[in-house]
């Protein structure tokens, strides 16, 4: 029997998917946009919480790798102008969370 997208990001919703954060974060560079809300209904975070999806855009930013010359770079310097946000827009009681990226790089220009 052929699962609906509803069923399909359901399942996906409690596994980990690596790289989710990283492709996010490209997607948007390319997409040449200056801010936007992460969309959690569809796309690499599809189906995560707020707060899972703001830790995997930040730790996508935060990724590293060791240099030829045995220093820790970024593996991903491009992201470095992104600045990523979690911000309530209901109560402290009815949270109601939502994630945004900007691109400060093109705030800049």
């Amino acid at each position: 029997m052929a699962l609906t997208p509803d069923q399909i990001t359901e399942i996906l919703a409690g596994t980990r998917s690596r790289g989710a954060g990283t492709e996010y974060l490209a997607q948007f560079i390319e997409s040449g946009e200056a801010g936007e809300e992460v969309d959690l209904s569809s796309g690499p975070l599809a189906g995560k919480e707020p707060g899972a999806a703001f830790t995997a855009l930040q730790n996508a930013k935060k990724r590293t790798k060791t240099a030829p010359d045995g220093s820790v770079v970024p593996t991903n310097p491009e992201f470095g102008k992104i600045q990523i946000r979690k911000k309530n827009h209901g109560s402290k009681d009815a949270p109601d969370w939502h994630v945004y990226v900007i691109n400060t790089e093109l705030l800049e220009q």
